[in-house]
Order: C-alpha cells, then structure tokens, then sequence
C-alpha cells in the first residue's frame, strides 16, 4: 500500500511539473531563466557595512526575491587565508533579499567589519534551489606584514 501511495505521489508531482513547463513554454519564458533584474554577477554583492555601537549594518544587492522564489543571503566574517585571499569563515547571519535585490543584514560588531556573502535562490513551484560561490569581500586591499 505505501508502495502505491509513493508512486501516486511521484506521478502527480511529475504531471505538475510537466504542467508548469508546458505553461512556460507557451508564455515563450523558461523555468530555468534567471529573474530579469537579477545582478550581472552570479553571487551577492555587499555595497555598504555601518557600524552603530554594538552592531554591523551589512547592506548589498543580490538576486530579487519572488512569489514562492525567495532569495536567501548568507554572511559570513572572512578571515585571510595562505594564499594572500578571503575566505568566509565565521557564519553571522541570514536574511532575504527583497523584489528589487536590496538587502540588509544586522550581525554582531566583534565579527570584526569584513565580510562575504552568498546567495540560495529557491523556487517552490519547481521545487529547486541554486546556490552561488561566495561574492567578493568588502575589504577590498590586504597588506602584507612585513617583519625586519
């Protein structure tokens, strides 16, 4: 009985797929097509950090939420590896971009006042997400310590 009710299960979710990309087809859109106001850059971008007392106000641009495809961004603090590059290190927090792309995440001021994000574009009606590569640091010049 599970066996059948599984595959019932599988055919409808099947049929609604099938559906939604027939209706794509005849709108001459695709499902898989980036939003139209999507970011030239394949990942977020922050475009401004403030810090107020106790807290670090983390703005930036990244894909447009929809109905039923949020966009979720994730910052992180980076901490300078080896090779002389960022790494997203310490996880701050999480929030959603809005239908323009604009966000703003509130962290923590001991994250320090460098940091990194990602995006997770999700999409309810085909039941995917994508996530991207981190995007570029807002500390844009590391100097090397040089000891004499």
């Amino acid at each position: 009985m599970a066996r059948q009710s599984l595959l019932l299960l599988s055919s409808v979710v099947a049929s609604f797929l099938a559906a939604l990309m027939l209706l794509a087809r005849l709108a001459g859109t695709s499902l898989a097509a980036a939003p139209p106001d999507a970011p030239d850059a394949p990942f977020p971008v922050i475009t401004s950090v403030i810090t107020n007392g106790a807290f670090i106000s983390v703005k930036g641009k990244a894909s447009p939420s929809l109905f039923l495809s949020p966009t979720r961004v994730e910052v992180y603090a980076v901490i300078l590896n080896a090779n002389g590059f960022t790494d997203g290190y310490f996880y701050a927090g999480t929030t959603l971009s809005d239908i323009n792309g604009n966000w703003t995440a509130v962290v923590q001021s001991y994250f320090g006042s460098c940091f990194m994000a990602f995006q997770t574009h999700s999409s309810f009606a085909t039941l995917t997400s994508t996530s991207s590569e981190f995007g570029p640091t807002n500390c844009r010049t590391f100097l090397p310590l040089v000891v004499r």
